[in-house]
């Protein structure tokens, strides 16, 4: 029913637009960078196969990364980009030459809700103070947070230092991706003298199980070589897991991930890159939280 209407909506769109095909060439072992105009706040994304035959993972300032299963080959297919002001399509194509690592989409290559609207149009650059997922099964009050449960028999735990209570509430995300229809967001930053707190909300709303594999956290520093700015490479950052979690979500299900860290810090220069693997799956989501937007929502733990 959902590709129906989806369908019907892009038919609808099209009358008075004219949209320019675009196609994006993928390979294994190399990674493609999409950028959208910032003009547009991406809904959804939904790939023409499966994850098994390629990944689309949501960046920061509207970019998305996309890479080809090693060993899978497939005839082309594409990917549907919903925007709250149109929607992309593009062509994936597989090519393992491709020497073409970045394609910058533009107005023309959508079919746009409004053509006036989206052109003048600028981004909101305010930071969200809330974060709930279109498809989730938590279909409450924007202005109502969202509660999770905890139970005793999910996964490991060991002792907590500070009231587990600061953490059952959503607050502000720090970051957010959502590949196929897998949504995760780190939503609390909280510090003691000793000790740093950082939760992540995962919630399935594939067809499929999505099982937890593990949930690293690795510190990037950008430095400077003559004009250019260059990323070093990831340092890993030893984190314990201190409360209790659902593992294996099915579809609709959601949890709650809390890490304990010795206390650390971050410069503008710094970011806080999170990674969460799924087991004997593809789906691994991984968001960047730059220094700056760390330390400003870092909040102090009080009793």
């Amino acid at each position: 029913m959902k590709n129906y209407l989806l369908i019907a909506l892009m038919a609808v769109c099209t009358i008075g637009h004219t949209q320019e095909k675009i196609d994006i060439k993928i390979s294994a072992f190399k990674k493609v960078l999409v950028k959208l105009p910032d003009n547009f706040n991406i809904t959804s994304l939904e790939p023409g196969m499966s994850s098994a035959y390629f990944t689309v993972t949501q960046k920061e300032n509207n970019t998305l990364i996309l890479e080809a299963i090693p060993g899978k080959n497939f005839p082309a297919s594409n990917l549907l980009i919903l925007c709250e002001e149109g929607v992309f399509n593009p062509n994936i194509i597989l090519e393992h030459g491709t020497e073409t690592y970045f394609y910058q989409l533009t107005n023309k290559h959508a079919i746009l809700f409004d053509d006036n609207k989206t052109t003048n149009r600028k981004k909101d650059k305010v930071e969200e103070t809330k974060f709930i997922p279109e498809q989730s099964s938590k279909k409450q009050a924007s202005d109502q947070p969202i509660e999770y449960t905890f139970n005793p028999d999910y996964g490991d735990t060991t002792e907590m230092r500070i009231d587990l209570k600061h953490f059952k509430k959503f607050r502000t995300p720090l970051g957010k991706v959502s590949p196929d229809n897998v949504y995760a967001f780190v939503n609390n930053l909280l510090t003691t003298d000793n000790y740093i707190y950082v939760s992540i909300s995962v919630e399935n709303q594939s067809n499929q199980l999505y099982d937890i594999n593990y949930v690293k956290f690795n510190r990037k520093e950008k430095i400077k070589r003559n004009v250019q700015s260059l990323e070093s490479g990831p340092q890993l950052i030893q984190s314990t897991l201190v409360n209790n979690y659902k593992k294996k979500l099915s579809t609709g299900e959601s949890t709650l991930l809390i890490y304990e860290f010795d206390r650390f810090t971050l410069d503008n220069k710094s970011s806080l890159n999170v990674v969460i693997s799924e087991s004997s799956g593809v789906r691994t989501m991984e968001i960047d939280i730059k220094g700056r937007k760390f330390n400003r929502y870092m909040n102090i733990y009080a009793k």
